[in-house]
């Protein structure tokens, strides 16, 4: 009797053990399809260029918003990547706010009174050319090497042109943006595909 019933519990225990084993499959299963949200998804190496360091993970950092829109058609052409605005608490609360290096890199130009940008950055990566638009209080020099997260101005509003915001876009490693980093495809569609991702692809590594 005494047999019997170690065994019976023996198997119990194994049944209960497949059991935990089939329940852990199947939720690894579910988790498996379900997309994960645009917070944990950046690419290693990366971080948002606006934000605090608390969120500089995730894209687009706390309550920032992409004003216009990567590929978007607007006044001035086919946007190239994003416009960041911080509105909240108060309407340009993003004014004189922090510029961070997305990646580590090295400074390629840095450009003041550019007609449209005001002040612009363009940091050379492994992958791509980021550029950083209507900055202000500019604190790298072309040639520096910067790392993930370096400060390197501030949010400006191109000397009074536009409310206060960062434009923000990654472009490819081409000859065409290497020779012109201040590029702007303006009306060729084509051109803004051809050389630059969507920058919030990009950050997540879905590019």
């Amino acid at each position: 009797m005494t047999l019997n019933l170690e065994s019976a519990a023996v198997a119990l225990r194994d049944n209960l053990t497949a059991a935990e084993v089939a329940i852990r499959a199947a939720q690894d299963a579910v988790a498996a399809m379900v997309e994960p949200s645009p917070a944990s998804s950046m690419q290693p190496g990366y971080c948002a260029p606006v934000g605090n360091a608390s969120e500089r993970g995730d894209v687009w950092p706390g309550e920032w918003v992409d004003a216009t829109g990567y590929l978007r058609y607007y006044a001035y052409g086919w946007h190239t990547g994003a416009d960041l605005n911080l509105n909240a608490p108060g309407w340009d609360s993003d004014a004189h706010r922090p510029v961070y290096s997305i990646a580590a890199g090295e400074v390629y130009a840095v450009r003041t009174g550019v007609s449209g940008w005001g002040t612009v950055i363009c940091i050379l990566h492994a992958d791509c050319l980021s550029r950083y638009a209507h900055c202000e209080n500019i604190e790298v020099r072309e040639g520096a090497r910067v790392l993930m997260g370096d400060y390197l101005g501030n949010i400006g509003n191109a000397g009074g042109r536009y409310p206060y915001h960062l434009h923000f876009d990654t472009a490819r490693l081409s000859a065409r943006m290497l020779d012109y980093p201040l590029d702007w495809p303006g009306q060729s569609k084509e051109r803004v595909e051809r050389d630059y991702y969507d920058p919030a692809l990009f950050l997540r590594g879905a590019t």
